[in-house]
């Protein structure tokens, strides 16, 4: 009851204090989403580096490319496929046992 007689006596008053503590409100929740939302592209970046799934990296390695022939970044965007490129180098050298083989 008696805050409903703090409205009634200052009306306008009390409505500007509330629609400021609002914004206040607002404006925190604004900065709070807009660290979430970075947080979160930075861990998927991270994540997906850490999990070796560089196809993110893909689009980058072929700039590098065309830019330039050799180059120390494009050895650096290389290394990224470090991997990919060992698992080919396996399954060729299985390939030439198989046909020693027979």
């Amino acid at each position: 009851m008696s805050s409903f007689i703090a409205f009634e006596v200052n009306g306008k008053r009390l409505q500007n204090e509330r629609r400021e503590e609002n914004e206040h409100i607002e404006h925190r929740m604004s900065r709070f989403l807009k660290k979430f939302s970075i947080q979160a592209i930075l861990s998927f970046y991270l994540n997906a580096f850490l999990l070796h799934n560089f196809k993110i990296y893909v689009i980058s390695n072929i700039k590098l490319r065309r830019m330039s022939s050799r180059c120390s970044t494009i050895s650096i965007a290389d290394n990224f496929f470090i991997d990919n490129k060992n698992e080919k180098i396996f399954q060729r050298e299985d390939n030439q046992s198989n046909n020693d083989d027979i």
